[in-house]
């Protein structure tokens, strides 16, 4: 099953977080295709202008393309498939990527457990407490990096190990 990946997903892997297990890169890079949504992109822009995210949007849209990522347009079908969606969770973009992920058979690989209680159209990652989120409480440590390539900053409250400094401002 083809992928859409979360705004923290998509950062995540981008910058070669810890945070992503080497199995869930693996996972990624061998799914045939992996989108990202506008609304991801949207977020992060929100996130940019009230200082939430040091990053450059135009560099953020080129990563989509670099990353081998197909971009996911938020369709007049996606907004009314919102309707359909249990009320389990109000965040209005993690909502636009549910209701994405099930007009378009795809499956959404997040962070966020409080999209649990959608079921399979979710691949929920789960932060197994030594630092790294993984599928399963597998547990992959990715090879460290120069200390010089690494920025950490917090996104949604979580401390972000950046690579790629030139990316992020």
């Amino acid at each position: 099953m083809n992928l859409l990946l979360d705004t923290h997903v998509f950062l995540w892997f981008v910058i070669q977080s810890l945070r992503l297990s080497k199995s869930l890169y693996q996972q990624i890079e061998t799914t045939p295709v992996v989108y990202v949504s506008a609304a991801s992109l949207w977020e992060m822009v929100i996130k940019i202008q009230v200082k939430k995210l040091s990053a450059d949007p135009g560099e953020l849209d080129a990563k989509i393309t670099a990353s081998g990522f197909q971009e996911l347009p938020v369709s007049v079908a996606h907004t009314l498939a919102l309707e359909r969606l249990p009320l389990h969770h109000r965040d209005p973009f993690d909502r636009i990527l549910l209701a994405q992920a099930h007009v378009e058979h795809l499956r959404l690989l997040t962070c966020d457990t409080g999209l649990q209680p959608y079921g399979p159209v979710c691949q929920v990652i789960v932060d197994n407490r030594r630092g790294q989120l993984t599928v399963h409480l597998l547990s992959v440590w990715r090879e460290p990096v120069a200390a010089s390539q690494i920025r950490t900053d917090r996104i949604h409250g979580l401390k972000v190990r950046k690579r790629f400094p030139g990316l992020f401002r």
